[in-house]
């Protein structure tokens, strides 16, 4: 029997899922974050990423990583005036423009490309890094109160402020602080406060879950919008194997990451495309787990039981009672996460 938090009918209905003989190798496919675990890892890492001010500021990748944004960013300027007089103003104020483009880009309607651009974070970097990195992190924040903290970016620290007047002259011939004063009149509030996301859960019952449909014999992938470095790192925690996790990628050059992005962007229909693409063209899953708009096209495939997780938004949650009213096989589970 399934143990931990299940609703009664969510369990029982896994359970006969389980039990049940298919002449073929079913197919399960399951989301990571706010699905396998309670919390988002590449929010997390990437927050770590901008309080280390670990990207690597100097390979000739990222200046092609920030600028394949369309939204305006003074990433580089920032980035510019760190590396010519790093101190405390230069280092916040950098720290400040990652996370206020990145949370930009996710404000936007192309999720797409924001959770695609979250990946080329990396460049310079090998994927061997990038697990060791988010393995540090998934530990610091598995023991981190699940919260949200928030970061201000005071009136002198805006781009034309940064630094005194001596910094500035001495930055001053500078390539992109001409585009950092044409941008002026693009400046945000300077009291704009973003939220910081800190904190993640393992969750046992999802862990479990994993590890029962690979004894009853089924092929079990990890599809998910995050890097997927990252997500293998975390699924070792749950004996899962990374070569059966899929997620955004950027192409690897002489053993480094760079800014070329490798398709399919795996959100949303692109979800499908990883499907096709790297478990099977030839029939749809058997069972998909998943917990947001991202998920729905997996959700909606799956043949023999969907399995939505809460919270979720309230267009899918619709859909899923809807389907639950034509009798077919969708549950929808709310586990109540340790904070």
């Amino acid at each position: 029997m399934l143990n931990g938090r299940w609703m009664p009918e969510n369990r029982a209905a896994l359970e006969t899922l389980l039990a049940r003989k298919f002449a073929y190798t079913p197919i399960a496919v399951f989301d990571w974050d706010n699905t396998c675990i309670a919390g988002d890892t590449s929010d997390v890492v990437f927050h770590e990423l901008c309080r280390d001010l670990a990207f690597q500021f100097k390979h000739p990748a990222f200046v092609n990583w920030v600028e394949e944004i369309p939204i305006p960013s003074r990433i580089l300027e920032c980035a510019e005036m760190f590396r010519a007089r790093d101190m405390r103003e230069t280092r916040a104020a950098l720290r400040f423009e990652l996370e206020r483009t990145r949370w930009a880009l996710h404000e936007s309607e192309d999720d797409n490309q924001a959770w695609a651009w979250d990946t080329g974070a990396f460049v310079g970097w090998t994927p061997q890094q990038v697990r060791e990195y988010t393995r540090r992190v998934i530990a610091r924040e598995l023991a981190q109160p699940r919260r949200a903290e928030f970061l201000t970016h005071p009136a002198h620290m805006r781009a034309e402020k940064i630094g005194a007047g001596a910094v500035k002259q001495d930055l001053s011939g500078l390539p992109y602080l001409e585009r950092a004063a044409q941008m002026r009149a693009l400046d945000l509030d300077a009291d704009l406060t973003l939220p910081i996301a800190r904190g993640l859960r393992e969750r046992a019952e999802m862990r479990e879950l994993l590890y029962r449909f690979r004894a009853a014999g089924w092929a079990v992938f990890i599809i998910t919008a995050s890097p997927q470095w990252e997500i293998e790192a975390f699924a070792e925690r749950y004996f899962f194997s990374p070569q059966n996790v899929i997620g955004m990628r950027r192409a690897i050059v002489n053993g480094r990451i760079t800014a070329a992005f490798e398709p399919p962007c795996s959100w949303g229909d692109g979800k499908l495309d990883a499907y096709n693409l790297f478990v099977s063209r030839e029939r749809p899953p058997n069972f998909c787990a998943g917990d947001s708009a991202g998920d729905w096209k997996l959700l909606e495939w799956a043949t023999d039981g969907a399995l939505l997780l809460e919270p979720t938004a309230d267009a899918l949650r619709n859909f899923a009672d809807w389907k639950i009213s034509l009798g077919e096989n969708w549950l929808v589970q709310k586990f109540e996460d340790e904070r």
